[in-house]
């Protein structure tokens, strides 16, 4: 998805460098141009899988040549980090995009809206990296300098909401997410109206909130509102549906409605896209009750089932097939399993049984 970004600043940089390369190094000025004439091409035909010794052997070369704070060793680095972003190598990426923007910094680049996407990016990246206290504190840096541009509310909610996202991960913080999530539905209504796909954005997390926190009525009338302008705005497969008909099931289970509930896995079957024909695939699971009695004796174990998914996306038929400390385990396990949902299996473009199903089933113990 980043790709055109990629090739953009790859352009940029050849069109940078035959004035920047020294003269007597006519050699490597050839071979970093011949370098960035293959990364281009690799990227245009869909080859990501050479992308990466390319764009390393582009760094090591501009760094040599323009030195570690040179605009185009920048424009290097900034491609490095997009490539390693691809291929979701998140914790060099971050740290790629920290070294791009320590080079701006020195070469006292103008804080405008391409600095503040780079911002927005770290923070992003840093939280896909796990690294969740400096995904904050970038993400309050992004949202800072979004106003500090005197951005229209607009443009300054995608930073909100990916604020939020942050503090949506991070444990204890969803009231906090919360907060950010219903500032950026806020700025976005008042933009584009109710019926917008960003404003369906900024409603989803809010429903994830309202899931977080049990309040699964809420969650669903919010995620039914989502569903309506995701079906229309996005392809059948998106993956963004997928989830959104997961945590809709989910909600329905959690307030008894098992009709609603069987009712969206049969829709996230039929909003598979056309001739895709695949066995099940999971859209609910909850963990199971730990038995009184194992937390007392301070024990775990596992249950592994095996069942039988309906054209409706029901479990049925649920049997043991082995396990540890399987007489203590065995009811929760079968009761927890009676209450996942999948998507159902197709067979040209039709529901059908999936029988044979396996599912490894942990009690971990903890004090």
């Amino acid at each position: 998805m980043r790709w055109p970004i990629i090739l953009l600043l790859g352009v940029l940089l050849l069109e940078l460098a035959p004035d920047g390369v020294a003269e007597e190094n006519p050699s490597e000025k050839q071979k970093l141009i011949q370098l960035y004439d293959e990364y281009k091409t690799v990227l245009k035909n869909g080859s990501s899988d050479k992308s990466i010794p390319l764009a390393v052997e582009i760094y090591n070369l501009s760094r040599r040549i323009y030195g570690e704070k040179s605009k185009i060793h920048a424009t290097a680095v900034f491609n490095l980090a997009q490539v390693q972003s691809h291929f979701t190598n998140y914790e060099e990426a971050a740290h790629l995009y920290q070294q791009h923007l320590d080079i701006l910094e020195h070469l006292e680049t103008p804080e405008d809206e391409t600095y503040l996407f780079k911002f927005g990016l770290l923070a992003q990246t840093y939280r896909q990296a796990k690294e969740l206290k400096k995904a904050v504190v970038w993400g309050k840096k992004a949202l800072n300098m979004a106003k500090s541009l005197e951005l229209p509310p607009e443009k300054i909610a995608p930073y909100e909401l990916d604020l939020g996202r942050t503090y949506y991960t991070t444990f204890g913080k969803g009231g906090m997410a919360a907060r950010y999530f219903e500032k950026a539905y806020s700025h976005f209504v008042d933009a584009y109206g109710e019926d917008h796909i960003k404003v369906a954005d900024a409603l989803f997390w809010q429903a994830k909130v309202d899931f977080y926190y049990h309040d699964s009525e809420k969650a669903a009338e919010k995620f039914e509102r989502v569903r309506m302008i995701f079906e229309r705005e996005l392809s059948n497969g998106h993956h963004l549906i997928w989830e959104l008909y997961g945590l809709l099931v989910g909600a329905y289970v959690e307030m008894g409605d098992a009709e609603k509930a069987t009712q969206r896995s049969i829709a996230a079957a039929e909003h598979r896209p056309e001739g895709f024909d695949k066995e099940v695939i999971s859209l609910f699971k909850v963990a199971p009750e730990y038995p009184y009695s194992a937390m007392l004796k301070g024990i775990g174990g596992h249950v592994i089932v095996e069942f039988t998914v309906t054209e409706t996306g029901e479990v049925e038929g649920i049997k043991t097939i082995d396990g540890e400390n399987i007489e203590i385990f065995e009811e929760a396990a079968h009761n927890v399993a009676a209450k996942f949902r999948y998507v159902p299996s197709l067979q040209n473009g039709k529901r059908v049984k999936t029988e044979g199903i396996l599912h490894k089933i942990t009690f971990e113990y903890r004090e």
